[in-house]
């Protein structure tokens, strides 16, 4: 297995750097985001070409950062609890093994840092600071239990060193936010700030009337469109200040991106829609495959309830038929 990657490494050391780079980025799609590892689909990377390019010719390894892992959902007909489960050691995972497969055709090999959003807005979408604080160490405890050696963490507490939760936020927006109305226009004008707002209200929409059950679909809309906004507004912040912190990375992301996005879309699981992802779902599983659904989904199919290494919760089901995994949930 060594000499078979040795030979890879060697085969690919030998091409020119246009050819290395395109491989590379290959390999990074056909894993994370098989839709966009097509012919046709790679000219609509020419941002990421360039990122991996300038690593590659200094040989240095594929940096990637991705804003991701905040904290579970806290709508409970979406997810077990507040702890991270099955879902989110399959990601980990997933990432892990996309930096081993790039090492095996490039030496220098390849890293992903994964910087928790949790801290950034987890005041807006209902869930506590110490709830933050369990997940993220739990997705440290997760990282260095299973080996995933090529992952690496970053969040606001480690830019923000010594201030308080509140303060961070605060000084996140202080330095970092644009305008609320600069935000606002442009969700009007450009198609890409217009997709992600209206993904994110649908998420927002959804969460708020099961927390807040005493309001109306009225009210809940209004409050969702409001925070909706406040959370992209510090989650740009965010991607701003890890610009800075990493400016030669390869910044991936788990929200769809328009063609010739600056940011590279991956799916860390298989799902029926594009916007889930594990910290808003279950893992629903027949023992050969797995998807990503809601916890009451699962339960309406009388899924069991399962453990893996009697730690982390997913569902099961004797088979995965078509009628259970292609019919959309209205986010």
């Amino acid at each position: 297995m060594k000499n078979s990657a040795s030979t890879m490494q060697n085969h690919l050391e030998s091409l020119g750097f246009s050819e290395q780079t395109n491989m590379i980025l290959r390999l990074i799609s056909s894993i994370l985001n098989p839709s966009s590892s097509t012919a046709s689909t790679l000219p609509n990377l020419s941002h990421q070409y360039k990122v991996i390019r300038a690593m590659v010719e200094v040989r240095s390894p594929i940096v990637m950062v991705l804003p991701a892992f905040p904290a579970k959902s806290a709508n409970d007909q979406k997810t077990f609890g507040p702890m991270p489960d099955l879902g989110e050691l399959l990601a980990l995972k997933k990432l892990n093994r996309t930096c081993e497969a790039i090492r095996r055709i490039y030496s220098p090999g390849a890293a992903v840092i994964i910087c928790s959003d949790g801290r950034v807005f987890n005041d807006l979408v209902q869930v506590s600071d110490a709830n933050v604080n369990k997940y993220q160490t739990a997705i440290q405890e997760m990282i260095e239990k299973f080996g995933l050696q090529n992952l690496s963490t970053f969040n606001l507490d480690d830019y923000f060193e010594g201030l308080d939760f509140d303060a961070m936020r605060q000084k996140l927006s202080e330095d970092f936010a644009e305008p609320l109305s600069e935000l606002q226009e442009r969700v009007k004008t450009d198609i890409s700030a217009r997709f992600l707002f209206n993904g994110i209200h649908r998420f927002m929409t959804e969460d708020l009337s099961v927390i807040k059950k005493h309001l109306s679909k009225n009210a809940v809309r209004k409050i969702a469109k409001k925070m909706t906004y406040e959370v992209i507004q510090r989650s740009n912040a965010w991607g701003r200040l890890l610009e800075g912190q990493f400016p030669l990375a390869l910044r991936l992301s788990i929200h769809p991106q328009v063609e010739r996005s600056s940011k590279m879309a991956v799916q860390l699981l298989p799902s029926t829609s594009q916007w889930r992802t594990p910290w808003h779902s279950v893992v629903l599983t027949d023992g050969h495959s797995q998807i990503l659904v809601r916890r009451d989904e699962a339960e309406a199919l009388n899924a069991e309830v399962r453990f893996f290494a009697k730690e982390y919760p997913y569902f099961f089901v004797p088979s995965l038929s078509a009628n259970n995994t292609q019919k959309e949930t209205a986010l």
